[in-house]
Parts: C-alpha cells; sequence; structure tokens
C-alpha cells in the first residue's frame, strides 16, 4: 500500500504542501444515552465517522477500495479531533477495538469508531424541555490547517428512535458549527445539541420548587 511509500508520513497532514486546509466530514449515530438533569452530564455510546481526504493515498493500480482495522488505522494520518467539553471517552475494546477504516483509490478515507463520551451540558432550559450540546474540534489544528464540516448536513446526526426506558426521551439531534478564536488561532468547531422531553414534568415545577423554599 501507499503507506510503504518513503514519501508518505502519518505524522503530516494531507496537504501541507499546498497550503491548504484538510476538509474533515463528520457524521455520528447515538446508540444509548443517559442524561442526568441535576449533575448536567450526559452520556452517549455512538458510530463516531469521520471522513477526509488525503491526495498521497492516491492510486492507480489499486482500483479497489482497501478496508483494515487498527493495524491500518496506525499507518495513515488521522485527525487530532476531540470533544471538548468532555468528561471521558472511552473506546469499546472488546472482544478487539471497534475500529473501520475505509481507503478508496481517490485517497478519500471513512475512519468510523464505536466510543462512549460523557460530556457536560449547559444550564438547564426548562425541565420539561431540556438539551445538551456536544463540541468537538481539532486539538492542535487551527482553520489554516484543519476546518470541520457536517458531512451529511442536517442529517448527520442520527440515533435509534425507539421509546427508551428512562424519564428524559431524546427527541431530535441539531448538527451546527462555529469558529472560536483563542489565543494560538481561529479554531472550526462542531455542535451536536439533543433535544430532551421530561415524560412526567411541567414547566413550572421550576417556579413552584423555588416559591415554595421562600
Amino acid at each position: 500500500m501507499l503507506t510503504n511509500s518513503p514519501m508518505y508520513d502519518k505524522d503530516i497532514r494531507p496537504n501541507l504542501a499546498e497550503n491548504t486546509s484538510v476538509q474533515v466530514g463528520i457524521t455520528m449515530y447515538v446508540i444509548n444515552y443517559d442524561f442526568n438533569p441535576e449533575t448536567r452530564d450526559m452520556s452517549m455510546m455512538m458510530y463516531f465517522r469521520q471522513m477526509w481526504n488525503d491526495p498521497r493515498l492516491v492510486s492507480n493500480s489499486i482500483t479497489e477500495d482497501v478496508y483494515g482495522g487498527q493495524s491500518l488505522l496506525e499507518r495513515v494520518w488521522v485527525p487530532d479531533t476531540f470533544f471538548s467539553n468532555s468528561m471521558d471517552v472511552n473506546i469499546v475494546k472488546y472482544p478487539t477495538r471497534n475500529t473501520f477504516l475505509k481507503v478508496k483509490p481517490n485517497g478519500d478515507v471513512l475512519y468510523s469508531e464505536r466510543i462512549k463520551v460523557n460530556y457536560r451540558c449547559g444550564p438547564q432550559k426548562s425541565v420539561k424541555s431540556d438539551e445538551c450540546t456536544l463540541e468537538m474540534e481539532s486539538y492542535g489544528f487551527s482553520m489554516v490547517d484543519m476546518e470541520y464540516t457536517w458531512a451529511k448536513g442536517d442529517e448527520s446526526i442520527n440515533f435509534d428512535k425507539k421509546d427508551i426506558a428512562q424519564k428524559y426521551q431524546l427527541t431530535e439531534a441539531l448538527p451546527s458549527n462555529e469558529t472560536v478564536t483563542l489565543k494560538y488561532g481561529t479554531y472550526s468547531r462542531l455542535l451536536a445539541t439533543f433535544k430532551l422531553n421530561c415524560r412526567d414534568c411541567v414547566d413550572n415545577d421550576i417556579i413552584e420548587s423555588s416559591t415554595a423554599t421562600e
């Protein structure tokens, strides 16, 4: 494979010599979740997928897609994506690490992994309707080097819509993006906002509770 070439260095990002940023597309599919309104955190098991193009992997001799797992993953450059408001991220490793990588002859790469993310939520919206937003960006690359997009637009975030037996039901997932200016540059950030409805709550619960304590 082309990763064996002395010209390929997995520690160097694609397009560096052309001064062009890497476009990384993201999709996710939520398998299950657990939301705690009191501690303001949410835990999600998901398939997290990243897509980009690496011109160094273009092949005229290999006409079929190349599939692999952890060993192939260790041989190619991958984005340094992280969840900026996460408290803990676990990669599913049993019975083997749940990782999938596909490289097309034109250099397109698909990287999929099954992970569990525990992250912080913002202030409570209301008792009846709440939300929690997951944030993701590059750890070290500014927009000069890497830009994130939702690969399938408004359809980039999906979840199992079966009725889950818990108090808060996930009803909607909204993808959005923003740019964040920090000390060392401007960064591309994606936001996944998950809307939840409480089964047996009413919006005036907070008002009634605060009134009772006065």
